[in-house]
């Protein structure tokens, strides 16, 4: 239960499932 998307970079997508 804890979604964390972080944006690095360009166009860069990084998603984090914990």
């Amino acid at each position: 239960m804890g979604e964390t998307a972080s944006i690095t970079g360009i166009g860069h997508i990084s998603h984090s499932e914990k």
